[in-house]
């Protein structure tokens, strides 16, 4: 088992990992936008904070611009991974994207998208 610190401000992180168990972070929109700072800022800080993988969840959205959003982050390093929604156009995403990126399957509430997952 693997516990993430689901937060995206540098004060949480920087209290955390000398814990020694913070396997890696784990963020969303609504985390990131409390920062108010651009996101892609926050997860760059957030990688040089953490040394383990840094989750960003995509916007939930059509599947086009899904991919273009991940393509986006996973320019950051090999420790970003993706955490997407368990939607439609977030399993579309999910199976483009996880051969090239760590992903991760948030927004699961049945048997059945435990099975799409």
């Amino acid at each position: 088992m693997a516990i993430f610190l689901d937060s995206a401000n540098l004060d949480d992180v920087r209290a955390a990992m000398p814990l020694g168990f913070i396997a890696g972070i784990t963020t969303n929109p609504s985390i990131i936008a409390r920062e108010k700072r651009p996101a892609a800022e926050v997860i760059s800080d957030l990688l040089n904070a953490c040394p383990g993988i840094v989750f960003h969840q995509l916007k939930n959205g059509p599947v086009e611009a899904m991919l273009a959003e991940a393509e986006q982050y996973i320019k950051l390093g090999p420790r970003l991974g993706l955490k997407i929604a368990c939607t439609l156009n977030g399993l579309t995403v999910l199976q483009r994207m996880s051969r090239r990126a760590t992903c991760a399957v948030t927004a699961i509430f049945s048997a059945s998208q435990v099975l799409m997952a």
